[in-house]
């Protein structure tokens, strides 16, 4: 009696057309087990060294791996800082070795190119802000860029490719310690340079490694898993007494106070031994005899409204708006000369008497400000 492997040895040897393809068709490379995930090649993972002109020891900070392949075992030189990336990518050489051969991995692989300097990774932030769908202001982005370039010069890092965690945290101790050696306070030190982490990392946002990867400049965040802390300082405002006596005060501003002094007076003997802020008045030559409505309204949208001092400069009569109910609000939104603060425009609710107030206060009808600067 035969056995079942006997049967189907014996089918397959009388079938010369399974014969045919059997003896043609190469058999698959046995895999062991895992090497087909990315974990597997997670372990096998490596970083290498090199020694600088100083004869430092430089760490790369791109991952390594061997692969083997019909004999040969060749170091490979992966493109990710990242290890979850860069397992992945190794996984993908190993199966392209496998099917394509060495020429095609080697031809792919290549040298990575040469890493941009820090000032040109400022540049191309530069250029890609301008792509971005809230495009930052040209100061924030000069701050971004100078902020990064003083973490860069206390890491000792020349390239964008040296920027990694370890850099930062480098270059936050050795901020540290010249601050301390400047005797500045711990708070200070502590506020400062959560700053310029913050401000450095606004440069690798992922919008913006996003436009700058198809523009050719492949980075990653080197500031991922960095923890900022800073110290909150109180604010106290106003005490009641003050606001209430700028609220009495206030419509002085608006008429003119007869009781002002005269700024272009001849002092006397006696003004001299005046209090220093009658002196400073009367130095700035700001005669509060006369009205001031700009200042009025100026102070009206600050403290009734909680205005930014750009937007008080730049408020227009256009912002305000009434519903049904007869609330007023307040549009703070972008004009030719303004940006708001965020990019975005904000809506806010206001007293009614505060937009009576600012409208029985204006003087220059023709003006489309709310408070018009036409000096004091």
């Amino acid at each position: 009696m035969e056995t079942p492997n006997g049967s189907q040895r014996s089918l397959a040897e009388d079938n010369l057309e399974i014969c045919q393809v059997s003896a043609k068709t190469p058999r698959p490379a046995q895999v062991r087990s895992g090497q087909s995930t990315a974990a597997y090649w997670k372990e096998r993972l490596y970083r290498n060294t090199y020694k600088d002109r100083k004869g430092a020891t430089v760490m790369v900070p791109e991952y390594y791996v061997r692969l083997h392949h019909d004999g040969v075992t060749k170091q490979v030189r992966l493109a990710n800082s990242n290890k979850d990336k860069a397992a992945e990518e190794a996984l993908d050489f190993f199966l392209r070795v496998r099917k394509y051969g060495w020429r095609e991995v080697t031809s792919r692989q290549a040298r990575l190119p040469v890493s941009p300097s820090i000032d040109e990774f400022c540049e191309s932030y530069r250029q890609a802000a301008a792509s971005m769908e809230r495009s930052p202001r040209d100061v924030s982005i000069r701050l971004y860029c100078r902020c990064l370039k003083q973490l860069c010069r206390l890491a000792g890092v020349r390239e964008i490719r040296q920027l990694n965690r370890a850099a930062v945290e480098r270059a936050r101790d050795a901020y540290r310690a010249e601050a301390r050696n400047n005797k500045r306070p711990d708070s200070a030190i502590q506020n400062t340079v959560s700053k310029i982490i913050r401000n450095a990392k606004a440069c690798f946002s992922r919008e913006a490694r996003n436009i700058l990867t198809r523009n050719g400049v492949q980075v990653e965040n080197p500031f991922d898993g960095i923890r900022l802390t800073q110290e909150i300082q109180p604010v106290f405002s106003l005490p009641a007494h003050v606001v209430q006596r700028i609220w009495e005060e206030l419509p002085l501003l608006r008429d003119g106070d007869a009781g002002a002094p005269d700024p272009f007076a001849k002092p006397t003997k006696r003004a001299k031994r005046r209090v220093r802020t009658t002196v400073a008045i009367a130095t700035a030559k700001i005669d509060f005899r006369k009205p001031h409505p700009a200042s009025y309204a100026s102070v009206l949208l600050a403290l009734g409204c909680g205005l930014r001092a750009n937007e008080i400069d730049k408020a227009r009569w256009s912002w305000f708006s009434f519903n049904a109910k007869g609330d007023c609000f307040l549009s703070i939104k972008e004009e030719v000369d303004f940006k708001p603060k965020g990019g975005s425009a904000r809506i806010l609710k206001i007293p009614t008497t505060i937009h009576e107030a600012l409208t029985l206060s204006r003087a220059d009808l023709a003006s489309p400000a709310l408070a018009p600067q036409k000096g004091l």
